[in-house]
């Protein structure tokens, strides 16, 4: 069926087909996936345009993608990025509303494929929400300028390797993410993420031990 979440900063559409989140929808998602995989330099945002509009003609997810030269990966991983970061915005804000419907047609719905368990989307939401303290702590204030202090790699995380490529010249915190067009959490998050792994320095940032699990 279709979990409809709404709160005071958004609104998200799930989809669950036993057990599994199969995809996620909000107003302006694929042209958000589109930008930023464009922004990272990892393909063209018109190819990924393209093969979300193959959807409409080819059930098939990884051929849509295929026949446009995109890796489904890469919409996959956003898919999940956009997930992790709107549970803890609803989760923070406390004041969320839901319908479920036992109808999961995404006709007509802006959506991109996620495929996580349920259980992957809750506990690593919930750590996230765990770790908020800490992350507004080292980064409290969007004026807080980012470095690359790495090249970015294909053995990262999507949006580690989007970060990297933007911030190869220094950026603030405010400014990435509007270039991004993500949530401030979900940039905030994976800016510690990359200040802890050594990979970013950050203006202003206490130093941030490496995460010992």
């Amino acid at each position: 069926g279709t979990l409809q979440l709404s709160w005071e900063a958004g609104e998200r559409k799930i989809f669950v087909l036993s057990g599994q989140v199969i995809a996620t929808a909000s107003r302006g998602l694929r042209e958000r996936v589109a930008r930023l995989l464009e922004l990272a330099r990892l393909t063209k945002g018109s190819r990924v345009l393209s093969a979300f509009d193959e959807l409409q003609r080819t059930p098939d997810v990884e051929q849509a993608f295929s026949m446009h030269g995109v890796d489904v990966r890469m919409a996959r991983d956003l898919g999940r990025e956009e997930l992790f970061s709107a549970m803890m915005d609803l989760t923070m804000a406390g004041r969320g509303t839901f319908h479920w419907t036992e109808d999961a047609d995404r006709t007509g719905e802006d959506w991109v494929p996620s495929e996580m368990s349920i259980r992957e989307l809750l506990f690593e939401s919930l750590r996230w929400v765990d770790e908020y303290g800490d992350v507004e702590q080292a980064l409290p204030i969007d004026a807080m300028s980012v470095r690359a202090l790495a090249q970015p790699s294909p053995s990262q995380p999507l949006l580690h390797r989007a970060i990297l490529t933007l911030c190869a010249s220094p950026q603030n915190l405010g400014r990435l993410r509007l270039s991004m067009g993500v949530s401030r959490s979900s940039v905030t998050r994976r800016v510690y993420d990359l200040l802890r792994a050594k990979l970013v320095e950050v203006d202003g940032a206490p130093q941030v031990e490496a995460d010992p699990v």
